[in-house]
């Protein structure tokens, strides 16, 4: 079990003593643990995704100035 569903069991065992406030609070913390989880999670594919086109931007990049080197030579 980990992050998220501990809060989750610890929210259900501090319900079962009567702690409602204390359950709930414990549940909004598994709740925003898991959006940041997925946002992070997305933020980390989007990073991906743009060192991808950066390489390639680069490559290209390198590709023309060759070009150009080779052509005034």
């Amino acid at each position: 079990m980990s992050g998220p569903d501990q809060l989750d069991a610890l929210a259900d065992q501090t319900e079962g003593q009567g702690l409602q406030v204390t359950a709930e609070a414990l549940r909004g913390m598994a709740r925003q643990w898991r959006r940041d989880r997925h946002a992070l999670e997305n933020a980390e594919a989007e990073l991906v995704t743009v060192n991808r086109e950066a390489t390639a931007f680069v490559r290209r990049g390198k590709e023309l100035l060759a070009q150009i080197t080779h052509s005034n030579s």
